[in-house]
């Protein structure tokens, strides 16, 4: 299960940031597309180092710098991937562009599989039943886009995993909404 960080910053979001890695957050993509180097390196500045293995960013130079978990590229930079990082990541948002994509991709989200909690009118209600067509296996597929506690079973039955960002930024008590989608992903991974 991965956390995506809010575009901008949020009230408490680091004292957050390290509770929910407490709570058990391994993966989370440092998603602040506005961000210059030096403010993604300021943003890092500010998380406990050992927590630096678990979080992915925009820039492939502060990979090694700060030992993190790898790259994620946006549909922009597709046409130079990075090869032989730690994790290489992208967005997609159709099964057709999912199913093209160079293995050399760990994993990609596909979005908005539902109407998006953090985003208004941000929805492609197609996606779920263009699931059927996947023909790429080397890469994992990653569900982004309204996912919650309430509809998390229903997309791993789909997906290899999810992604969360309304669901725990927007949510009054973001650790206990974390710890109830964890469990739910745990309990598919037996």
């Amino acid at each position: 299960m991965i956390l995506l960080s809010t575009e901008h910053t949020i009230e408490n979001e680091i004292q957050t940031l390290h509770q929910l890695f407490d709570a058990g957050l391994t993966h989370f993509h440092i998603r602040k597309p506005n961000y210059t180097l030096q403010e993604t390196k300021a943003y890092l500045e500010k998380i406990d180092t050992y927590f630096h293995p678990f979080c992915v960013v925009y820039y492939p130079e502060l990979v090694n710098e700060y030992d993190l978990k790898g790259i994620h590229q946006t549909s922009q930079n597709r046409n130079s991937i990075v090869k032989n990082t730690k994790s290489l990541s992208t967005s997609t948002h159709s099964i057709t562009e999912f199913n093209e994509l160079d293995s050399a991709y760990h994993y990609a989200f596909l979005s908005p599989v539902f109407p998006s909690i953090s985003k208004v009118n941000y929805q492609n209600p197609e996606i779920l039943h263009q699931i059927a067509q996947r023909t790429n296996f080397n890469t994992q597929l990653i569900a982004l886009g309204g996912i919650s506690e309430k509809n998390t079973s229903e997309v791993l039955l789909y997906f290899n995993s999810v992604a969360l960002l309304g669901a725990i930024w927007l949510h009054p008590n973001p650790i206990e909404q974390w710890k109830k989608c964890q469990n739910i992903v745990l309990s598919y991974s037996v």
